[in-house]
C-alpha cells in the first residue's frame, strides 16, 4: 500500500518538474517576443518564480542580440541557486553592454559565498577600468568581514586611480575602521578620476526612476537633474571616507585654506594623539 503511494507521489513530482520545465521554455519565448515593458516583466516575473527550473531556458536568451533581453535573462538568474546559474552569471560578467554586466555581478554578489567573492575579485583586479569598479562596489554588497578584507587589500594594491576611488567610496560607506591607516595615508595622493564612480551610477539610476514613476506629477518643464559627481581627487575621498569612518572632522586654523597639506597634517596629529591615548578607531 505504502509503495503504491510513494509511487503516485514520485509520478505525480515528475510530471510537475516536466509542466514547469515546459512552461519555462515557453515563457522564455514569450518573453523574447513580448514587444511591451509590462509583457517581458509579466513573463519575467514567471520564469523567477521558476528558480532553477527556469535556468536552462533563459540561458538562450543570453546570446540574443539585444541587451534588456539578456538584462532580464539575468535577473531570472538572481532568483536561481544552482551552480549552473552561477556559471551563466560569471558568463554574463563579461557581457559587451555594461548594465548587463552590472546586472550579473550584483547577482553573484547575492550569494554571499567565497565562491561569489573569489568571482568578483578577479575581476576587480583585472585591466577593464569600468568592469573593476563594478566588481568593487559588488563586494562591498556581500557585507561578509572577507568582503571588507578584500576592499581594504584592493585599496592598498590597485594602480587604477578609479579602482582607488571606488574602493575607498566603499569602505567609507561600510565604516570600514581597519581602512584608517590606510586613507590617512592617501591623504598624500592627488590623482585625480574623471567619471562617475559605481555609487553615482545607481543613485543617478534610483533618481531618474523616481522621476519616471513621477511624471504625471510634473507641471511643465523638465524634472531637476541628479548632480553626481565626476571629479575625484583621491586625498579628498580619503578625507570624506575617514570623516564618515571615525565621525570626526579636523579642526581647521581658519585664517589657512584648507588644502591637501593642511587637511593630512590635520589627520596626521589627530592619528598622533588616537594612538597616544589608546584610541581603538586606529587599529
Amino acid at each position: 500500500m505504502w509503495g503504491i503511494i510513494l509511487g503516485m507521489v514520485v509520478v505525480w513530482s515528475v510530471a510537475m518538474l516536466s509542466r514547469n520545465t515546459i512552461r519555462a521554455y515557453w515563457w522564455s519565448h514569450r518573453l523574447a517576443v513580448s514587444e511591451t515593458p509590462n509583457e517581458r516583466l509579466l513573463y519575467f516575473r514567471r520564469l523567477a518564480d521558476l528558480g532553477d527550473t527556469a535556468v536552462p531556458a533563459v540561458a538562450k536568451l543570453l546570446s540574443k542580440s539585444d541587451p534588456g533581453l539578456r538584462s532580464f535573462a539575468v535577473g531570472v538568474l538572481h532568483h536561481a541557486h544552482s551552480d549552473r546559474a552561477r556559471e551563466l552569471l560569471q558568463q554574463a560578467c563579461q557581457d559587451a553592454d555594461e548594465d548587463v554586466a552590472r546586472l550579473a555581478m550584483q547577482g553573484i554578489a547575492m550569494r554571499r559565498n567565497g565562491i561569489a567573492l573569489q568571482s568578483l575579485a578577479d575581476i576587480a583586479r583585472a585591466g577593464n577600468e569600468r568592469r573593476a569598479m563594478m566588481a568593487t562596489a559588488a563586494i562591498s554588497e556581500l557585507g561578509t568581514a572577507d568582503a571588507r578584507k578584500l576592499l581594504l587589500d584592493l585599496l592598498e594594491s590597485t594602480k587604477q586611480t578609479a579602482v582607488r576611488v571606488e574602493a575607498i567610496e566603499c569602505l567609507g560607506n561600510l565604516q570600514v575602521h581597519e581602512a584608517v591607516e590606510s586613507l590617512i595615508d592617501l591623504l598624500g595622493d592627488a590623482s585625480v578620476f574623471e567619471g562617475t564612480t559605481e555609487h553615482g551610477v545607481m543613485a543617478s539610476r534610483a533618481f531618474q526612476a523616481v522621476q519616471l514613476h513621477n511624471a504625471e506629477d510634473l507641471v511643465g518643464g523638465e524634472a531637476p537633474a541628479l548632480l553626481v559627481e565626476k571629479y575625484h581627487v583621491v586625498w579628498k575621498c580619503a578625507h570624506q571616507a575617514l570623516s564618515a569612518i571615525t565621525g570626526h572632522t579636523p579642526i581647521l586654523d581658519t585664517t589657512q585654506e584648507a588644502d591637501q597639506q593642511t587637511i593630512a597634517a590635520a589627520w596626521r596629529e589627530w592619528r598622533r594623539q588616537t594612538k597616544s591615548g589608546g584610541d581603538s578607531a586606529i587599529p
